[in-house]
């Protein structure tokens, strides 16, 4: 039902994310190196603003699916709350809120996703 609503959204927001923003490396519109600088190391994420850390896009980036979760949280049906706000937490925390913070800028949990771009 539509309680469910708020989940769907952080959880898909989440994975979508996730993907674009920390997994997926390189430019995607450079296929014929219109783009000055190797960027097939580097996620979308450690290209945003050069790397510098705490700016307002980068700000916005992660209040986004805080936001999410606070809507996802406070929506959910009153028998569902506990596992459901927690797959959502770990969904916030590991996914969205954690790759961001500024000690796992260019780290590579166990060398994977390591190396450039292959695609």
């Amino acid at each position: 039902g539509p309680e469910w609503a708020g989940t769907w959204l952080h959880l898909g927001h989440s994975a979508v994310t996730f993907y674009l923003l920390h997994w997926m490396k390189g430019s995607p519109l450079d296929d014929h190196n219109i783009v000055d600088g190797d960027y097939s190391a580097m996620t979308f994420w450690e290209q945003i603003d050069d790397g510098k850390q705490w700016t307002p896009a980068r700000k916005a980036m992660t209040a986004i699916p805080i936001a999410l979760f606070l809507l996802a949280a406070n929506t959910l049906p009153t028998d569902a709350q506990e596992p459901t706000w927690l797959l959502n937490l770990f969904a916030l925390c590991v996914l969205c809120v954690l790759p961001k913070l500024p000690f796992m800028h260019g780290v590579r949990i166990f060398g994977i996703n390591g190396g450039p771009r292959t695609y």
